[in-house]
């Protein structure tokens, strides 16, 4: 089902299912949005009454709907097209031409589960090693219950070669799909979430005047990181944090007389945009 990909468009996995993930300004990405509707189905009345199927509209004359969800009589259904008309009109308080600014979309192959993110220019800083924090707004939404409508507000900026994402949420707001559900007044919660960012970037660039030791960095990766998430990770960061490199580990610890994960060799397949560490770790 899912569309044929184009130059700004690859095949990706989200949360085990196959997905596409598009590129390009907020307009183009929002183009790929499928509509969908809802139809009851037509069982005894001893069975379910109150269900109802949710069907993805074919673009192509002709072309049969393609059922994605069976959900009951109370759900609200919340089309994709509706969040991103209403965070378009949201971001007309901000920017002449919203829909002309970079964004990206992460849609599941029937169209059924969306992550769309728009960065907003303006709103970003550097941090002390160059590289920058950008301001991105996060958007949510299923049509088959598998995830509630969100919109999400934070400081992001590519660290690692697994296109790992970090930063600090500097706002969140959440809702089910239940009977009654109106669209959420996006306009004013982007204006509300934008005051909690400043907030956020004040407190990003205060740890940017912190000094840690790398001392104190071996301690944390060789006996937090390697407890909670192995010995392999906790190497992978340590290399991150302090040497700005990634990639493959060389020994892999299998016994208990390896080195610390902090003294772990690595081959390196890409340079890192490290998140305060070159000028902080000293």
């Amino acid at each position: 089902m899912l569309d044929k990909p184009a130059p700004n468009t690859r095949n990706v996995r989200w949360n085990g299912q196959t997905a596409q993930l598009i590129t390009g300004d907020f307009g183009t990405v929002c183009e790929r949005l499928p509509i969908f509707e809802r139809q009851p189905i037509r069982w005894d009345a001893q069975n379910r009454p109150d269900a109802e199927l949710i069907l993805r509209l074919s673009e192509a004359n002709n072309a049969p709907a393609v059922p994605v969800a069976m959900v009951t009589d109370s759900y609200e259904l919340i089309q994709h097209t509706e969040i991103a008309e209403a965070l378009g009109t949201a971001l007309e308080s901000l920017y002449l031409e919203p829909y002309k600014l970079p964004a990206w979309l992460t849609i599941t192959e029937y169209g059924e589960r969306i992550h769309l993110v728009v960065m907003l220019p303006s709103k970003e800083f550097k941090m002390g090693d160059g590289f920058t924090v950008q301001l991105t707004a996060h958007c949510f939404n299923s049509v088959d219950k598998s995830m509630a409508l969100q919109l999400r507000l934070g400081w992001y900026r590519w660290v690692c070669s697994n296109g790992l994402f970090i930063g600090a949420e500097a706002a969140h707001t959440r809702q089910v799909h239940a009977a009654g559900l109106h669209p959420i007044d996006l306009p004013k919660v982007l204006q509300d979430q934008l005051a909690s960012a400043e907030d956020e970037r004040a407190r990003l660039q205060k740890w940017e005047t912190a000094t840690v030791t790398v001392e104190q960095v071996t301690k944390w990766i060789d006996e937090t990181v390697a407890k909670q998430w192995g010995v392999t990770v906790a190497a992978r960061a340590y290399h991150a944090a302090c040497e700005g490199r990634d990639g493959i580990i060389e020994i892999k610890p299998a016994t208990k007389c390896c080195p610390t994960p902090a003294r772990l060799p690595i081959s390196v397949t890409s340079q890192v945009r490290q998140f305060l560490c070159a000028t902080l770790i000293k």
